[in-house]
Formats: C-alpha cells, structure tokens, sequence
C-alpha cells in the first residue's frame, strides 16, 4: 500500500469521504466506489488465505471478486451498534457487532473493528478485524 501524504487531513472531510465510501461499498456501486478510493485501496476482509491480512482484495475489481466470495461464504449479515472514531493522519476506527451465518454452517455474533485510511481525499485502506471463536459442537 502507499504511503499516506503529507498533506493535512481534515476530520469533517474525512468522515464526508467515509459516507460516501459506505453508501457505494454497501450498494455495490463499482462506479462510485472507483471514485472514492485511491488506485492501490485495498479491503483487507478478517477471514481468508493471505497470511497474515486474512484475505487482501486490491482496486475495485478486487472489492467485486470480495463480494462474491463473501457472499458464498456468509449470509443474512447484520451490523449494530456502530460507531467511528476519528484518528490521526485521515485515519478511523470503526467498532460494531456483526451477526449473521456461514453458507451452510452456523450463525456467528462477532465484534468487529476496521481502520480505514483516507488519502488525497480518497479512501486508501478498509482493514477489518472480527473476534472470532472456533465453531461450537
């Protein structure tokens, strides 16, 4: 990923960013995602084989093959009780509860926590973290 610049970040920008990034990411608006994110963003999900991010999707092209391997991987996801926190250097700390279940296996109720970095006004990162818990049975 690259480096943050050295220009100042404004917090009310920021979180403006940050909106506009939820609205498109959670319509699955690739259009509006490519104007909101940089051109190295990446989604670093909590679950998935690149060790040690979990699993690293690159660009929006990537956010699209994150969908459908999300999707073939959970449904019915529910999130609550979220709440921003607005760091340094265009960086937010996003904490929630996530509740849904695995294709075919059990339901899951996590904490979760992201970091995103905004850059240039553009978001540059979504790095997801979730408590998670070896399956019950």
């Amino acid at each position: 990923m690259e480096t943050m610049s050295s220009e100042t970040v404004d917090a009310a920008e920021t979180e403006q960013v940050l909106e506009e990034f939820a609205r498109a990411f959670f319509r699955r608006d690739l259009d509006a995602l490519s104007r909101c994110t940089t051109d190295a963003f990446e989604w670093r999900f909590a679950i998935g084989r690149d060790d040690p991010d979990g699993r690293i999707y690159r660009g929006v092209a990537g956010v699209e093959t994150g969908y459908a391997e999300r999707d073939a991987l959970l449904q019915d996801v529910r999130y609550d009780d979220v709440s921003t926190t607005a760091l340094a250097d265009g960086r937010t700390l996003m904490e929630y509860r996530v509740t849904g279940r695995f294709v075919g296996g059990p339901a899951f109720d996590f904490r979760g926590v992201e970091i995103f970095v905004v850059d240039g006004g553009r978001v540059a990162l979504k790095d997801v973290y979730w408590k998670q818990h070896p399956p019950k049975g």
